[in-house]
């Protein structure tokens, strides 16, 4: 994993606001005056493309704040699209990302905000007040945009029982993962009508689906081998430890992996923590799927040999798909992406989801109820750099960590270095370690082709 630090970009100051990560950042030109007139667009352009990048690459949710050197100037974003005018020289610039940037304009702000949430980037100078015409809950000061009216309204609340983390079903209100009013019963992670509140993810006709009492008991299959996420509602709920190579006498790892000289953790991090979900939702310790990092390297755009980003990573395999090793086998190099076999497009594992998990409870609740999550190391001790690996499991009596905090307890993580580091490729890691469990990602309905 890169990290997301731009040599252009003076970062003044950190804070949090309103759930999000807040970053100020300053102007790297110095007004109007001082450069060519053709030139003023242009460094506004890549000035402010530059924020709107390391807002994607940030990792969860965040907000810059840009103060731009210039005053006369005028913003459009439209089509994922941003053109910025210099209304001195009349003369503009734009760039364009294969990102959801909502559509707005403005003009002459002293301070521009580059809002990210999720999968959508939101670029503005004043949010939305209560009553306003809205598109998109970014506009609004509240954070909620009504889709019905279109107007900006407060911010609803989730009753208590119907918040279901990370359920496909469910919509965000107050930040939450929420479960709609006819579907209201959140089990393992889907919503569920009254009528059918049991969800099965391994009937005996594979067709994934809520039942009722009767229907679950004659014909959901083995449960895949994870506690049940409704009983867990506080630390105190937890199990003193956990991890996955060895559950119920079983072990739901795939064998360990070598990224060689190539910064490709990241790739390895997110096939490893799809592999292992694909035994888990299968109740099946013995299958072995073996997934292609060469892929995410070579096609994703989500990273290379020199660094990649996990959200995007999994969000190629949620659209487009990986293939297996078979078809595109790890070449530890950015070879081109016709590399893969011919027939790549019949052989497409997908994954229905990708959710985000942040600090330890939360972290460890959904690594025992779901499976493995893939999660960042920011520096690897000893580096400048970033590292990812796959969190296997936990283990709050451990008292000297191999890596980090010690005293408090350890996560147990899979590296990608063979199994020659560590022990046998696993590693310990301390609580709140360079950020190890400021944010983990699991996915949740890996499908085979």
């Amino acid at each position: 994993m890169k990290g997301v630090a731009y040599e252009t970009i003076l970062i003044v100051g950190v804070l949090v606001a309103v759930g999000f990560s807040l970053f100020q950042l300053r102007g790297i030109f110095y007004g109007q005056e001082l450069i060519g007139k053709g030139e003023v667009a242009y460094a506004f352009a890549k000035d402010l493309e530059s924020i709107v990048d390391k807002a994607i690459a940030t990792t969860g949710d965040a907000a810059f704040v840009y103060y731009p050197a210039i005053k006369q100037y005028s913003v459009v974003i439209r089509n994922n699209t941003v053109t910025i005018t210099d209304e001195i020289s009349n003369m503009s610039a734009f760039f364009s990302k294969f990102f959801t940037l909502v559509d707005n304009s403005f003009e002459d702000c002293e301070k521009i905000f580059v809002f990210k949430k999720e999968v959508k980037i939101f670029i503005t100078c004043k949010c939305f007040e209560l009553g306003e015409l809205c598109s998109d809950s970014l506009q609004c000061c509240s954070g909620f945009c009504n889709e019905t009216s279109g107007k900006c309204e407060e911010m609803p609340m989730c009753p208590a029982d119907r918040v279901c983390l990370g359920a496909p079903e469910s919509r965000k209100i107050g930040g939450k993962d929420c479960c709609p009013s006819d579907k209201p019963v959140c089990d393992k992670q889907h919503c569920c009508p009254l009528d059918r509140p049991k969800w099965c993810q391994i009937p005996n006709d594979n067709n994934p689906r809520c039942m009722n009492e009767s229907e679950f008991n004659t014909e959901c299959k083995s449960k895949k081998p994870a506690l049940d996420c409704n009983n867990i509602k506080s630390p105190s709920d937890l199990p003193p430890s956990w991890d996955w190579r060895n559950v119920n006498g079983e072990n739901w790892m795939t064998p360990i992996k070598s990224q060689g000289h190539c910064g490709s953790c990241w790739a390895f991090s997110t096939v490893g923590t799809i592999e292992s979900t694909y035994k888990i939702e299968q109740a099946d310790s013995s299958l072995n799927p073996d997934l292609s990092e060469q892929d995410l390297v070579s096609c994703s755009h989500a990273g290379s040999c020199s660094g990649g980003l996990l959200d995007p990573a999994f969000r190629y395999v949620k659209t487009t798909g990986i293939c297996d090793e078979n078809c595109f086998p790890y070449k530890a190099a950015d070879v081109p992406c016709s590399d893969k076999c011919s027939n790549w497009r019949n052989n497409l594992w997908k994954i229905s989801n990708f959710n985000g998990a942040r600090r330890i409870f939360e972290i460890k609740k959904m690594l025992i109820c779901n499976g493995p999550l893939s999660v960042g190391i920011l520096p690897w001790p000893g580096t400048m750099s970033g590292h990812a690996v796959v969190l296997v499991g936990y283990d709050d009596t451990i008292k000297n960590c191999m890596i980090g905090n010690d005293g408090n307890g350890c996560w147990i993580f899979k590296n990608s270095w063979g199994i020659g580091w560590g022990d046998n490729g696993y590693g310990t890691i301390g609580y709140g370690t360079n950020g190890i469990d400021d944010y983990g990602i699991y996915v949740i309905g890996v499908q085979a082709p």
